[in-house]
């Protein structure tokens, strides 16, 4: 490796290294109690615990979830070796706990450290060797992404990004098969692991395809990436569903249906680049075959799928929750414009590369490719919100390259005011999400006291309701079936014996359904569905957010009126547990 690719790997690393140690503190409450950033990070501890204890490897189900049948979840046991592997190597030097903090710890920062290796390799390809540290500064600084890198972040989020970062990467190497092979891979794991990059992949063999229109002879790429794709879906799928292809078709994942739609895709495509055609219509022609065969085996396959994941939720559940779900909605529906602060950065990466441009030392393929994954990925994050991590990652390369030059231009200024010019358009880089942040919560009315302060209060005393170290004061109760809030559950599971009727996730449609219908319906409905379903105690904390939505909805429901203190005979009050817990014994 020449001495400045060495310099610049040793950069690389020292910052990585730097920002593990301050982000292990930052994150130390979390590591030690275990209870991860939120429902997400716990329930997927759960999973794990189970999956070490002896649970099948194509049994992902959770089955203390929608008590008493279980539930189907959508996640990969894929993202659960590292995890396992971790675990089970250090649990004989530390223990079972320990090992678990150190698991959950270590991937998402290894993660955190190979997106920034891969955005830090294309920045010193498309802005020099200067720009690649740079890179990986703005890697573990810019909130989008740390929010998804924290120790203990074990949600398949961060498994996404770096996915991303991967297969971007690639096409900044040589155009050789080598590349497509890999760039193949990264994508098949990542529509693996959660079908939401679906639209981003999609831009990668988009962008593939408009290569081989343009010209014929860069085929090579496109073919090995397609090959691999394939295959490597269809691998996955079949090494992680007990039926195989006689599996059930869900829409949150990839099934049979859409290893069909990818299989037809890429006969179409690879036979395409194979012959290569001379005449660019021809090549076009193939490029259409392929897509609108496509979607046509998805559409007639799985025609309740056409509206997106969700589209298979029951009307109650989406009434009642996904609609209060604004990472899946349009920046515009997001209903507070400082939540525009995290997609910041991406736009100020377009902006960077308007001014920039021309004057990049980088190729012109590189540029047009940095320009139209920043481009497109912005405009999926525009559409929907939780895209908005990757679209940052993706203008990380550019800011980069900017900020390399904007410190080039400090260090060579005569005088003091190109100096101060060039250190505050740095500083506006680096900052810019917080800044608009701060700027939004700065108008007038938007840090009133009174009913915002109430409301803030409310939230904050909730959540400490719901804390790990509070919930597990309900492991005192005799093991039974427990409906609390969907966020509470997870917590639940992770630290009690007891089963739960439903959390937040959406594969556990009834679950969720038979919640919202107890605690909106009238007190004898409920108590039909508390029968039914075997409910031992209901555990609750009284500000939380989706109670307060039953209270405002359904005035005559079932929370509504033990809220006002009117509480059916048949439960009994306990006293409260942990830190305001509000608990009933059902009484039969």
């Amino acid at each position: 490796m020449p001495d400045s690719k060495a310099a610049s790997a040793r950069h690389l690393l020292l910052i990585w290294f730097a920002a593990c140690l301050i982000l292990l503190v930052a994150s130390w409450q979390q590591i030690t109690t275990l209870s991860g950033w939120d429902p997400d990070d716990q329930l997927r501890l759960v999973q794990l615990r189970d999956f070490l204890a002896g649970q099948g490897w194509f049994d992902n189900s959770q089955h203390r979830l929608n008590t008493p049948f279980g539930s189907p979840m959508h996640w990969s046991r894929m993202i659960e070796l590292p995890l396992a592997g971790l675990i089970l190597i250090l649990s004989p030097l530390f223990g079972q706990t320990i090992a678990e903090m150190i698991a959950a710890s270590l991937v998402p920062l290894l993660l955190i450290g190979a997106s920034g290796w891969f955005l830090g390799g294309i920045a010193h390809r498309i802005g020099g060797a200067s720009a690649a540290p740079i890179a990986m500064l703005l890697c573990v600084i810019t909130p989008t992404l740390l929010a998804q890198f924290m120790p203990m972040r074990i949600d398949h989020h961060g498994w996404q990004i770096m996915l991303a970062c991967l297969a971007l990467w690639t096409l900044f190497r040589k155009p050789n098969r080598t590349s497509g092979l890999v760039l193949g891979g990264s994508l098949a794991l990542w529509l693996h692991i959660s079908l939401e990059g679906a639209p981003l992949a999609a831009a990668f063999f988009i962008w593939l395809g408009l290569q081989w229109l343009a010209d014929g002879g860069k085929a090579q790429r496109l073919t090995s990436t397609l090959v691999s794709f394939s295959l490597l879906s269809a691998i996955l799928f079949l090494t992680t569903q007990r039926l195989g292809l006689a599996a059930p078709d869900y829409c949150d994942s990839i099934s049979p249906a859409h290893l069909k739609a990818i299989f037809a895709a890429s006969a179409i495509m690879i036979g395409g680049s194979v012959w290569s055609p001379q005449s660019w219509p021809l090549r076009l022609a193939f490029i259409l075959a392929a897509g609108s065969a496509a979607l046509a085996i998805v559409y007639i396959s799985v025609p309740q799928c056409a509206g997106g994941a969700f589209q298979q939720l029951d009307p109650l559940v989406r009434q009642y929750w996904y609609a209060g779900v604004t990472e899946g909605l349009p920046v515009w529906k997001q209903g507070n414009w400082a939540a525009i602060g995290w997609i910041v950065p991406a736009a100020a990466g377009l902006i960077g590369l308007v001014l920039l441009y021309r004057t990049l030392p980088a190729d012109k393929d590189a540029k047009a490719q940095l320009a139209f994954f920043q481009a497109t990925s912005f405009l999926i994050a525009l559409l929907v919100f939780r895209a908005s991590a990757v679209a940052c990652a993706f203008a990380i390369p550019l800011l980069a390259s900017w900020l390399a030059r904007l410190l080039e231009s400090y260090r060579s200024a005569a005088g003091a005011g190109q100096k101060m010019r060039a250190a505050a358009t740095m500083f506006t880089i680096v900052m810019a999400g917080p800044l608009w942040m701060h700027a939004v919560n700065a108008l007038p009315g938007q840090n009133e006291t009174g009913k915002k302060s109430q409301i803030a209060q409310a939230d904050k005393a909730s959540r400490i309701c719901q804390s790990v170290s509070s919930v597990e004061a309900l492991a005192a109760l005799p093991k039974g079936r427990i409906v609390a809030s969907f966020d509470m559950g997870p917590a639940i599971l992770l630290t009690t014996g007891h089963s739960i009727l439903a959390s937040s996730h959406h594969r556990n449609n009834e679950g969720m359904r038979d919640q919202i219908a107890l605690f909106r319906s009238p007190p004898a409905e409920a108590r039909r569905i508390i029968e039914n379903r075997g409910i031992t105690h209901i555990a609750v904390c009284p500000g939380e957010a989706e109670l307060k939505q039953y209270e405002l909805r359904d005035a005559g429901g079932l929370w509504a009126e033990m809220n006002s203190g009117n509480v059916p005979a048949w439960l009994k009050p306990m006293p409260d547990m942990g830190k305001g817990i509000q608990v009933w014994r059902v009484l039969r």
